[in-house]
């Protein structure tokens, strides 16, 4: 019991001494008692004793024992017993409801001020802020949630559709846990198209390049810089055009744009696209670096069509798709993908192979910002610079395994 409890308790027991003494004129007014509730331990006084008491166990063992039937308590003593159950349950009944209340405007002060940061989040986002949907409306749009895409760890998405027919996957939160953080994180995005087309070089450029734009906005152009930490091929939706958008932001965490360096409490992202410094903090801070990361492992997969770590490849050297592209950049050898037609096209996968080397540094200082990522894709192969090799790369089947252990 801590000193909070033993004053409540305290408190509980002072103001029944007061409500249960003999004689009425002692007693308080309810209004007093919660007055007394309400008020502080240490004005209060101790009450008089009540003198209908039993001074000893002794005084009651000591009678003698007869056959004659127990005396018909009178009258003053049955109320006097009344009385006494009456103030004890009747201070129970005003502590619980302080308690209660303390609770329920703790509760409602703690609503109101997620409420206002979502709405100071909206409006500073002006024209450009999500459109709100009401509980009536996401039940209309999914057809009262009967369509489940998939569940992640902050909720379950249903596929909808708006009133213009565009398909939607909506999330419904499991709850909120902080200061509304976790719902300015969420929004209802459009639905990933389900038509399977082999994506040419161009394309896979423009899909690369989109998705740089959105991460350079959400590091650079929003009032708060948002940082996603989960950015991975599930979570980049297409839409009939191609025009990539970013999706899924229960990992997000907001960050002001002077602080450079956040903190978190343990890894947030996944394995294979998270920044090697929210693993080990000791390779550097946690920044908008650690998207630029995820963002290069990310583009890899998309000109390789395969996972950067192989364990089935035939060859050792190639298991780790990172390390067999930039020796053949560094080379000058043909980098053997899938699908090239002509120069364009080459032009193309050795950018978006020359950009990702760049952004999967190992020391977050080195890799470039989304701005900077945003001219090289734009900008001339020709003045492109071979980037340093990666520190953490893996030469051997051996090497590639301890690696994945570490990052677990």
């Amino acid at each position: 019991m801590n000193e909070e409890e033993k004053e409540y308790a305290k408190k509980m027991v002072m103001v029944s001494l007061c409500c249960i003494q003999t004689d009425p004129s002692n007693r308080p007014s309810m209004t007093k008692v919660v007055e007394m509730l309400e008020g502080n331990l240490d004005s209060m006084q101790i009450p008089p004793k009540p003198y209908l008491y039993s001074s000893s166990r002794t005084e009651h063992m000591d009678r003698p024992h007869t056959t004659q039937a127990a005396p018909i308590n009178s009258p003053v003593e049955v109320a006097c017993s009344i009385f006494t159950c009456a103030g004890i349950l009747i201070g129970l009944f005003c502590f619980k409801i302080k308690i209660s209340w303390h609770k329920c405007l703790s509760f409602w002060e703690s609503k109101a001020e997620d409420h206002r940061k979502i709405e100071a989040f909206l409006s500073n986002h002006g024209s450009y802020a999500p459109k709100r949907y009401n509980y009536s409306e996401v039940k209309k749009i999914t057809s009262r949630f009967k369509n489940k895409l998939g569940q992640g760890e902050f909720g379950i998405v249903y596929r909808g559709s708006l009133a213009n027919g565009s398909h939607v996957a909506v999330k419904v939160l499991n709850g909120l846990k902080g200061n509304g953080e976790e719902f300015i994180n969420e929004f209802i995005y459009e639905e990933r198209s389900k038509n399977v087309r082999q994506l040419g070089w161009p394309i896979l450029y423009k899909i690369a390049l989109g998705i740089a734009r959105g991460l350079e906005y959400l590091h650079r152009g929003c009032t708060t810089r948002i940082l996603h930490f989960d950015i991975k091929p599930h979570n980049i939706l297409l839409d009939e055009d191609f025009c990539p958008k970013i999706s899924d932001f229960g990992l997000a965490k907001l960050c002001v744009k002077k602080e450079s360096i956040v903190s978190t409490l343990g890894a947030r992202g996944t394995i294979g696209y998270i920044a090697p410094e929210i693993i080990c903090r000791n390779l550097g801070g946690v920044s908008h670096k650690s998207d630029v990361y995820s963002y290069g492992m990310m583009v890899l997969e998309m000109v390789g069509g395969r996972k950067n770590v192989d364990a089935g490849a035939d060859r050792t050297s190639e298991i780790y798709f990172p390390h067999w592209l930039y020796q053949r950049i560094e080379q000058d050898e043909e980098l053997q993908l899938i699908g090239i037609m002509n120069e364009e096209e080459k032009e193309y996968a050795k950018k978006m192979v020359m950009v990702s080397l760049c952004c999967i540094q190992t020391d977050p200082s080195n890799r470039p910002s989304m701005t900077k990522v945003v001219e090289m894709l734009e900008g001339n192969l020709y003045f492109m610079q071979i980037p340093p090799k990666p520190y953490l790369y893996s030469s051997s089947r051996t090497e590639v395994d301890s690696s994945a252990v570490e990052l677990d």
